[in-house]
């Protein structure tokens, strides 16, 4: 089997992590109007990150961006959100290897203040010794 392609994530400080395990778990519900504003933002940005999404539903639907999900179980929530309020959107990030999950965003957000909160999940992750 290929080895990853090692995938970066520049900090605003200049300094550049390694994210080749990381991805985002996005969850959402079909009507959320927030998520039919934010899908196409986060869908963008992860794009021009190379960072994977991958997308939870609360009502087992997709939309217009994501239209691949898997329905939220109860099992996925008992891991996700202990003690987080179930909105939509809700984003993480997640360790591939070792399944570590950081929470980065619930809600609406710009672009930009999404890209800010990626940056503070992965200086967290830096700091808890879980970047790998």
């Amino acid at each position: 089997m290929p080895k990853a392609k090692p995938q970066t994530f520049r900090l605003s400080n200049g300094q550049a992590i390694n994210i080749t395990h990381w991805q985002i778990v996005h969850f959402m519900k079909s009507d959320c109007q927030y998520c039919q504003q934010f899908n196409p933002i986060l869908n963008a940005n992860a794009q021009q990150l190379g960072i994977p999404v991958f997308v939870y539903s609360f009502d087992g639907l997709g939309d217009s961006t994501f239209n691949n999900v898997l329905p939220v179980t109860l099992d996925v929530i008992g891991e996700f959100f202990p003690e987080l309020p179930q909105v939509t959107p809700t984003d993480f990030i997640v360790n591939t290897q070792t399944l570590v999950a950081i929470p980065v965003s619930q809600g609406m957000l710009s672009a930009t203040a999404f890209v800010n909160r990626l940056e503070q999940s992965f200086r967290l992750a830096e700091k808890l010794g879980v970047l790998q």
